[in-house]
């Protein structure tokens, strides 16, 4: 059996930055649409059962209608899980979205019915291969 070291960690990244542009004929900015957007993700494998990952959202502000004249702010939102393996089959899998309880409005459904993003969020799992 070997035994885990600190040297052992193994460490995976992804990230996103699209860009967008959407115009109505007459110039007007389409509505939910992000002109810039990011989403980073980090993996870290502690070891043969404990692995941890980070991630960062981020979002433009963006119009909620084509009138223009109601725009949501930008936003940056921090989500976290931890995972933990047992046996060979079976992982335990804690999430956490809006690890920071950053208030935001996730998006909107015209200028006067705006939703707010969620406050923390917390899932726990069980999964197992069979």
């Amino acid at each position: 059996m070997t035994r885990f070291s600190p040297t052992q960690i193994s460490l995976a990244v992804a990230a996103a930055f699209p860009a967008c542009s959407a115009f109505a004929d007459d110039s007007q900015v389409l509505p939910q649409v992000d002109v810039h957007a990011a989403a980073e993700q980090g993996y870290a494998q502690q070891s043969t059962s404990t692995a941890t990952k980070l991630g960062v959202v981020y979002r433009d502000s963006i119009y909620t209608s084509t009138a223009n004249t109601v725009i949501l702010p930008s936003y940056t939102r921090v989500d976290g899980a931890l995972f933990y393996s047992f046996g060979s089959d079976y992982r335990l899998q804690l999430n956490v979205e809006n690890l920071l309880d950053k208030k935001y409005y996730a998006s909107a459904h015209g200028d006067n019915n705006i939703m707010p993003g969620a406050p923390h969020s917390y899932k726990l799992s069980l999964n197992a291969k069979f």
